[in-house]
């Protein structure tokens, strides 16, 4: 329900929540910001986006759609909408 708004804040919403939940099944959440990075997301960037979402409501809406399905389940569900989601796990496991 919120493909509308994956843009709306800037960066990709389902990108961010993609690499989120990547960085959490290879076990690198202390990277998280790194990778983001890396794919032009500056650390500045993400901490303002996390603030206007969380306003919106987006972001912890996604968050409880994860927490019901499942972290594999949510992966397989955005792998459909993130452009290049294999190369971008892959330079996660390699990362």
């Amino acid at each position: 329900s919120f493909e509308y708004q994956r843009y709306l804040f800037g960066p990709d919403l389902f990108q961010i929540w993609f690499v989120r939940l990547q960085t959490i099944i290879h076990n690198k959440q202390d990277r998280y910001k790194d990778i983001l990075s890396i794919l032009g997301i500056s650390k500045k960037e993400i901490n303002r986006i996390e603030k206007e979402t969380d306003k919106d409501g987006a972001m912890i809406s996604i968050a409880k759609a994860v927490t019901l399905i499942g972290v594999d389940d949510a992966v397989k569900v955005l792998r459909k909408y993130v452009y290049s989601a294999d190369r971008i796990e892959q330079v996660i496991a390699l990362f």
